[in-house]
């Protein structure tokens, strides 16, 4: 399976590729270099199509779906990939937080996957919470600030619609492609083109461009 099955409810993907990782998107850490993981409610989810309501790499829809899947856009499924495109110019959106510009880097450049729902009108990032700690209390000790905050009025909640509201689907990537950008030996990215980055074959399912 390559890693994507796991115990994801919605997606019955990874419970562990994707996650923001102890150590990531910290101070002096870098940018994020993988794709991510991100949760949006299932109201926006299309429910048609072959398989009904999700697409590869989901294993599955949730197990309200299709009733509860009533969103218009047919490429944005269970499992679609998600990500800025590389029109978009990041010094132009206006981020008021490091760690917000620097996720954004990682969007455009490698996409996230949606795995899962939140149940309600909000979005969510997946990040690790394990015997060797609690990612968000990581990154809040680090920044000063909660990375899930309870208002919207906030720099950090701010950049974060900055990036979801500019989210597009990568509707070319497939199996077929994955396999293809694989084959290709850093020549080709998820969505047909030159890579954005160079990268070996290990982590070809990661890059969009």
């Amino acid at each position: 399976t390559d890693g994507i099955v796991g115990a994801h409810g919605g997606s019955g993907m990874s419970s562990i590729g994707g996650t923001l990782r102890l150590g990531e998107l910290l101070k002096g850490s870098g940018p994020v270099r993988h794709a991510l993981k991100i949760n949006l409610d299932s109201v926006n989810y299309y429910s048609g199509g072959t398989p009904a309501s999700y697409r590869w790499p989901a294993q599955k829809a949730d197990g309200c779906a299709p009733g509860c899947y009533t969103g218009n856009n047919p490429a944005l499924k269970m499992g679609s990939l998600v990500a800025l495109n590389t029109s978009v110019d990041l010094d132009k959106l206006g981020f008021e937080t490091e760690p917000g510009r620097s996720l954004a880097w990682t969007f455009q450049n490698y996409g996230a996957y949606i795995v899962d729902s939140t149940a309600w009108s909000v979005y969510a990032i997946e990040t690790e919470q394990s015997p060797d700690g609690d990612y968000q209390t990581q990154f809040s000790q680090s920044w000063g600030f909660s990375l899930t905050p309870s208002s919207k009025d906030t720099p950090w909640s701010r950049d974060m619609d900055r990036i979801f509201l500019s989210l597009s689907v990568v509707d070319s990537w497939n199996e077929d492609i994955w396999k293809q950008v694989i084959a290709s030996n850093g020549n080709q990215g998820a969505g047909g083109g030159q890579p954005c980055l160079l990268y070996t074959s290990d982590a070809a399912d990661d890059l969009f461009c």
